[in-house]
């Protein structure tokens, strides 16, 4: 898998280093690879949207949940079906399919899946994601997994979101988040990415942020998500965890939809936060764009690894900074690998350069 292959010869000047392709079985680098993850139901025509016509998404959540009625889920799953099974037809021809993961109803929902589907069809996923995911719901979630990725033979990935009221509410919240993270522990290696249901903690409280606000200015939320952060972001033994999803889109660049959708990813970085859920397909470019590495970063970043060995303080090369080898050493790691998937810009260029296509 490779990012901004969509890009023009012209676009692709403007890195000084080209993303590089990835493999979804190294964990290490593809928990941060995820980059906008584009949420669909199951109603469309998934080959022709995916495969036919192609999409700038290298991650896809196919949601059985929120996204569609009950009555349609058996539908849905037919479609699923018939998806998977012309995959395995075209044999591995399709060099740049995005990621593929499921997101079930719920733990009965998952079990039906496991059944339902064929090894094969199995084997075309890279995961799932299990909603209102609490320690009450998590043992039956990971075990059913592992039993699924031992009979397959393929290491399925779990994306948990975190987003059930016993988390939002402060009273509970660490005893619960506590609990969760022991569980996780036991099933690490299948642990991709925790997500975060931001809408749904909102509408614990009747809250919906607008086009002016990011989740961060939503105080009783923000407060829920630096505690996920604190417990489940640590660098020596934590994960990666991505933003919520932002509710607004736009194909003007100019709009306050993109605008607020830029403002709120960075501050999603600024938070310890990679990747985001995306509910439209415009909001897609604007989010792996933004996790682009500056010449300016990598240069820092190659800086602080090259002397980890030394230690001690440099002048960043750009002449505006001090690197503190030992205190930035961890944020340089995540900038070569960030580097390594999305690329590094050449010097002079911003993220901006990357929102239009000729």
């Amino acid at each position: 898998m490779k990012y901004f292959t969509e890009l023009t010869k012209q676009k692709q000047q403007l890195f000084y280093l080209e993303p590089q392709e990835y493999e979804s079985d190294n964990r290490t680098l593809y928990q941060y690879a995820l980059g906008a993850n584009l949420y669909m139901n199951g109603l469309r025509d998934l080959y022709d949207t995916l495969v036919t016509k192609g999409i700038e998404a290298r991650t896809v959540t196919i949601c059985f949940e929120d996204s569609i009625a009950y009555t349609d889920v058996e539908h849905c799953e037919k479609e699923l079906q018939i998806f998977l099974e012309r995959l395995i037809e075209d044999g591995n021809v399709h060099e740049y399919l995005p990621a593929i993961f499921i997101r079930v109803r719920g733990v009965e929902h998952f079990q039906h899946l496991c059944q339902f589907l064929t090894d094969g069809q199995l084997r075309q996923l890279t995961g799932f994601v299990f909603p209102k995911f609490h320690q009450q719901n998590a043992h039956q979630y990971l075990k059913q997994l592992n039993f699924l990725n031992t009979y397959i033979g393929k290491t399925l990935y779990a994306m948990p979101i975190l987003e059930s009221a016993r988390l939002i509410y402060k009273e509970k919240r660490i005893s619960e988040l506590t609990a969760i993270n022991q569980i996780l522990e036991t099933y690490r290696d299948s642990i991709l990415n925790i997500r975060l249901g931001g809408t749904d903690f909102s509408a614990t409280y009747g809250l919906r942020r607008s086009v002016e606000m990011s989740i961060y200015d939503i105080h009783v939320i923000a407060d829920c998500l630096a505690d996920i952060v604190n417990i489940f972001g640590r660098q020596r033994d934590g994960y990666t965890i991505s933003g919520p999803v932002w509710e607004y889109f736009s194909p003007d660049v100019t709009s306050a939809e993109v605008r607020g959708l830029l403002n709120e990813v960075l501050r999603d970085k600024e938070n310890g936060l990679i990747g985001k859920t995306a509910i439209h397909p415009t909001q897609v470019r604007y989010i792996n764009a933004t996790y682009t590495v500056t010449y300016e970063e990598f240069q820092d970043a190659t800086q602080i690894v090259g002397t980890k060995q030394t230690g001690g303080v440099f002048k960043s090369e750009g002449a505006n900074k001090m690197n503190e080898i030992a205190p930035h050493l961890n944020w340089a790691y995540k900038i070569m690998a960030r580097a390594h998937i999305y690329g590094v810009l050449a010097k002079g260029y911003d993220r901006t350069a990357l929102f239009y296509q000729e």
